[in-house]
């Protein structure tokens, strides 16, 4: 089966980290993201590709994420957000 995911190869910038959704609005599409190294990234429905495209996250949900790279002008935010594999 296949799911649309909105996410192209080469698109995801970096290395992917585990973190916990803080913050969740907007059906899950807007918030913020404590990653496992204590730092909280934002992401936002216009900038973060979600993976599966349609699904939102929930406050408490463990996700991997990757996060915009310098000299990008939103270095930090998170590009790219999954559930976490269990």
């Amino acid at each position: 089966m296949k799911i649309k995911t909105e996410i192209h190869a080469g698109q995801c910038p970096g290395q992917w980290y585990y973190g916990v959704v803080e913050k969740a609005s907007g059906g899950g599409y807007y918030g913020a993201v404590r990653g496992d190294d204590g730092l909280t990234h934002y992401f936002n429905y216009g900038y973060t590709q979600f993976c599966p495209y349609s699904q939102g996250t929930s406050v408490g949900q463990r996700v991997a994420y990757s996060p915009f790279e310098p000299p990008n002008e939103r270095a930090g935010k998170v590009a790219c957000l999954s559930p976490a594999p269990l």
